[in-house]
């Protein structure tokens, strides 16, 4: 399985195709919703949001390998850090676009000046920078794969 790599043109360029009236293949985000919950999980990466880790440390090399492997996240997943039903906070579609790039510059500066710097996530645990590539590339592919963008 291929993920669609980390880079703000490539993620852009995908982005570019969103509507604020695309419909998802499933779930209920809206595609404004969505862009949200993903300049959420790059606010929670470099540390701007913090979440406790739910999954016991036991388990952290497991779900590391589930992180590791080449299979898509599935869909209709839901966390108890990411709400279903979402409160909407941009009015329009191009200012969640906005905010997402802002974040995605400050999530590579974050990481820029702490190469070593570590963060949790709380079904992975803590991950460093490499992880939350990965992370982040699983997760963009799925959200574009919901709202056909790949």
């Amino acid at each position: 399985m291929e993920f669609i790599e980390p880079n703000i043109e490539l993620v852009l360029g995908c982005l570019k195709k969103l509507k604020e009236d695309t419909a998802p293949n499933w779930g209920t985000l809206t595609a404004r919703g969505m862009v949200e919950h993903l300049t959420d999980s790059l606010q929670m990466a470099y540390g701007f949001k913090h979440h406790e880790i739910e999954v016991p440390e036991k388990y952290w090399s497991k779900m590391r390998d589930i992180l590791d492997a080449e299979t898509l996240l599935p869909k209709n997943y839901s966390a108890t850090f990411a709400p279903t039903i979402r409160s909407i906070r941009n009015e329009t579609l191009p200012l969640a676009l906005g905010e997402f790039k802002k974040e995605w510059f400050s999530y590579q500066n974050a990481f820029n000046e702490s190469p070593e710097m570590i963060t949790n996530h709380p079904n992975y645990g803590p991950l460093n920078r490499m992880q939350w590539n990965r992370l982040l590339s699983k997760h963009l592919t799925h959200h574009f794969k919901q709202f056909s963008l790949l």
